[in-house]
Parts: C-alpha cells; structure tokens; sequence
C-alpha cells in the first residue's frame, strides 16, 4: 500500500512557521498527484487554510483520508465530504473521551460509508486506556463507540469500514 502523507498543516503548537507548512503541504500534494498516490491529511487548528489548499489543489475526485478528525467541527467535516466524493474521514480514540461530545456530534453527522477507524499510534487510546500507548488492538473498542453512535453494531461498522479502507487505499 503506496501513500502520501501524513501531510497538512499544524498549528497548534506554533512549531513552524505557517507560510512554510502551507508550501510543504502544496509540494506533498503534487508529489501525490504526480505519483498518483492517495493522500492523508492532517490539519490542527488550521482549517481554513487546510480548506483553500485542498479546494486549489488536490482534484475533487482524488482518494483522500482525512487522518484524526478530532479538531475541526462537524460542518468542516460536511464541506469536505461534499467537495471530495472519495474522502473519507478518521476518527481514533478520542471519541470515547468524557469530554468529546463535540467530536461525537461530528461522527453522528458523518455517514459510516465515509468512516475511516484509526488509532494514531502511539496517541488518543480509547478510555479506558486514555494515556496508555494506542495500537490497532483497540479498533474495536473505537468501533463499538461508533456502533452506538450510529445505532447499529461493531460488527456492521467494522465490516463499512474495512471496505472503506479498500476503497481508498485500493487494497
């Protein structure tokens, strides 16, 4: 499974100048349309910056996984499934976080058929293992929250979702 990415803008820590996170952004996405590869994006505390990048550069029809959605807000997270058909978004551990209530509203308004299920690794282990180091062992306890939050079983979200990741990474 070929891929570019992690790439996006961060700035949340301030730990590099914005103008240059932008340029680096731009320049991993040709690479990507160069190669033709799918692209995962990161963005913290930059989404409209995220957003007209995306929007100038990246093709509407372009596989894309938007990595660890747990920053932006769920009309965000509408305007780039509707601008990119062949997005589709992750969600990791922070979801069964006491204090995620908006994350959880943005999961609800996002269709499992564009869900993406991710642990960000070593980061966001689901409770009850919150600040232990995260690994791919508790998708399923990200999946059951998801099952409960779109009323249907693990099962049904694990099985959307495996296909999901066939389809963007086309394995």
């Amino acid at each position: 499974m070929l891929v570019v990415g992690e790439m996006g803008l961060d700035y949340f820590y301030n730990n590099s100048d914005p103008a240059i996170q932008r340029d680096v952004f731009k320049a991993q996405i040709n690479i990507a349309k160069e190669t033709k590869l799918p692209i995962i994006i990161h963005s913290r505390d930059a989404a409209d910056d995220t957003w007209a990048i995306m929007t100038e550069h990246i093709p509407p029809h372009w596989k894309i996984h938007f990595h660890c959605f747990s920053y932006e807000d769920k009309e965000f997270a509408a305007k780039i499934l509707k601008a990119f058909p062949n997005l589709y978004i992750g969600f990791t551990g922070a979801l069964t976080f006491k204090k995620s209530d908006k994350l959880r509203e943005v999961i609800k308004s996002v269709p499992l058929e564009r869900t993406l299920l991710e642990t960000d690794s070593p980061y966001m282990a689901p409770e009850p293992y919150r600040s232990k180091t995260c690994h791919p062992g508790y998708i399923p306890i990200i999946a059951k929250r998801v099952a409960e939050i779109h009323v249907t079983t693990t099962e049904q979200v694990l099985k959307i979702t495996r296909e999901n990741v066939k389809k963007v990474y086309g394995i």
